[in-house]
């Protein structure tokens, strides 16, 4: 079976440059979801575009 997109926790963590920490604080909160693949959890690609979605945008201007 082709792991269909899903990334690990390490894979997330360096594309949004989040500590692994933060990552199991976030899903502790409830602020992010994942799968369990056996004993293993993952992040689809609907869970991480929600989660990119769920974040605040910040306006203004640069400096």
């Amino acid at each position: 079976m082709k792991n269909q997109g899903l990334k690990t926790i390490d894979q997330f963590c360096g594309d949004h440059a989040l500590s692994r920490a933060t990552f199991y604080r976030m899903l502790k909160r409830s602020e992010i979801e994942a799968v369990k693949v056996g004993a293993a959890t993952r992040i689809t690609p609907a869970q991480e575009a929600a989660w990119l979605a769920s974040l605040p945008v910040v306006s203004g201007a640069a400096a």
